[in-house]
């Protein structure tokens, strides 16, 4: 069965961007070069932050069924945006790595526990979707 999923995004003033899917929103921004109040995290944050919570919802999901006794998680999630690649129109901003930090508390044995974080990792949406990438399928509306 497959789930459609949907959002719209907003460019509103400035570096802005106004998210919404049903009924659900949040800003994006861009951190501005003198003035590091922002009006919500930027693109990458909130990327981060996707991750993260996807991960998170599968351990919640999962723990019982694999016998793991979770009592907390967190996690910390860290990337580099290659420095100077957003003000160089020939290169194209990328990161090359995503570090992730797993902070678990649980009544289970270490190999259990890894071996946990290991079936959330392969087993996380949004973590499958940034190892694989989507097949981008852009269409143009001209609007008046």
């Amino acid at each position: 069965m497959s789930m459609l999923f949907k959002a719209t995004v907003k460019l509103t003033e400035d570096m802005v961007v106004k998210c919404s899917s049903h009924g659900h929103s949040f800003v994006l921004d861009e951190v501005k070069p003198i003035d590091l109040e922002t009006e919500g995290m930027n693109p990458i944050e909130a990327t981060l932050s996707a991750l993260g919570g996807c991960q998170l919802i599968v351990a919640k999901l999962q723990a019982k069924s694999r016998n793991i006794n979770l009592i907390s998680i967190r996690i910390e999630l860290e990337a580099t945006l290659e420095e100077g690649a957003c003000e160089d129109p020939g290169k194209i901003p990328h990161i090359d790595e995503i570090r992730t930090r797993f902070f678990i508390k649980a009544a289970n044995p270490e190999h259990e526990i890894t071996n946990f974080v290991s079936y959330v990792e392969d087993n996380c949406s949004i973590g499958y979707l940034m190892k694989n990438s989507a097949q981008m399928v852009p269409e143009v509306i001209i609007e008046d």
